[in-house]
């Protein structure tokens, strides 16, 4: 065969949306996740489900967590589980299937679903892809120091079922669901400049929709040893994905009791090259919102925002979750 008659593959992307949802063998952090913001009975809700596999010492643990969220009623409710590989904790091998004493999640870039029982709360849902796919930097691939950050998203999709919170029945509507696969694999060459929990701190935000119920946009502000990278990737409603810095700035903050971490009430956010505007007001009341994890460093504040500005002379203004990791607003 001709090299020039073979199928053209297009651009060589660093992960692969169907393959890659199956755990990876030679994973340092092998990571899957999903945040879900709605309206329910006149009530601003989320959860946030998360389940890795990580290296603590020379063990591999299954560590999952969720994030039950009532902004209008004022109700965070932070769960985690930490255990060994077991029959009870833990992920199929040829595919994706989470499970723990919890429940579990199952399915594909499909369909997928989540089944949670955390002792009054439930969760039971169905989540389809809209078939867009946001790969982080564009090919799915961020390289900090060592270490090779590989993460795709499936920002949009529709979301159906069950939510309960402690014991009340919630109808969903106005949902917005972000599932999200990532995974760490260090390079062979030396650096002291890592990107792995315990080891930065970061603010995250993925925000969908942005135009015509289509585009997303996944930001960041990581700060790693003595160095910050401050970048948000759009995906655009043609599809097309583009990287851009972003001027990132912090008002209102509040010092945790627990951590000594400083967080911030008011995030205010400037895309020059993408004309967006915004500025998220945390809807958290008291350090609620705040999870501790027995490694310092991996604690963090997860909550609610209200995000109001522009998008391309568009409105925003809506709810969106927000992850921060570690210290995001102290000291060098």
């Amino acid at each position: 065969m001709k090299k020039n008659s073979m199928n053209n593959s297009g651009f060589p992307m660093s992960v692969n949306p169907s393959e890659d949802l199956k755990p990876l063998p030679h994973a340092q952090i092998d990571s899957w996740y999903i945040k879900t913001e709605f309206e329910a009975d006149g009530k601003q809700l989320g959860f946030t489900w998360h389940q890795m596999l990580q290296a603590y010492g020379n063990e591999k643990k299954v560590s999952a967590e969720s994030l039950l969220m009532n902004a209008s009623d004022h109700i965070w409710l932070n769960n985690r589980i930490l255990s060994s590989v077991n029959e009870e904790n833990g992920f199929d091998s040829d595919c994706m299937h989470c499970y723990s004493s919890w429940g579990d999640l199952i399915g594909d870039g499909n369909h997928m679903s989540l089944d949670l029982i955390i002792d009054e709360n439930e969760i039971h849902m169905t989540f389809i892809p809209n078939g867009e796919i946001l790969y982080n930097g564009g090919t799915g691939l961020i390289e900090i120091g060592n270490t090779g950050s590989y993460q795709y998203s499936f920002p949009q999709m529709k979301m159906e079922g069950t939510f309960i919170l402690r014991g009340h029945e919630y109808k969903i509507k106005n949902a917005h669901a972000w599932f999200d696969r990532q995974y760490g694999i260090p390079a062979s060459r030396p650096s002291d400049l890592t990107f792995a929990p315990g080891q930065n701190s970061w603010l995250w935000i993925g925000l969908s929709p942005l135009q015509n119920n289509r585009g997303a946009v996944s930001l960041w502000d990581i700060y790693s040893s003595d160095k910050r990278f401050a970048f948000g990737t759009f995906l655009h409603q043609d599809g097309v994905m583009t990287n851009a810095s972003i001027d990132i700035s912090y008002d209102d903050i509040w010092i945790s009791r627990k951590t000594g971490h400083s967080y911030p009430n008011t995030i205010n956010i400037t895309i020059p090259s993408e004309d967006f505007n915004a500025t998220l007001t945390s809807l958290a009341e008291g350090q609620e919102a705040e999870f501790v994890h027995e490694i310092k460093l991996l604690s963090g504040c997860q909550c609610l925002y209200h995000i109001t500005g522009t998008y391309r002379e568009e409105k925003i203004d809506r709810i969106v979750d927000v992850e921060m990791i570690g210290d995001v607003c102290g000291e060098i």
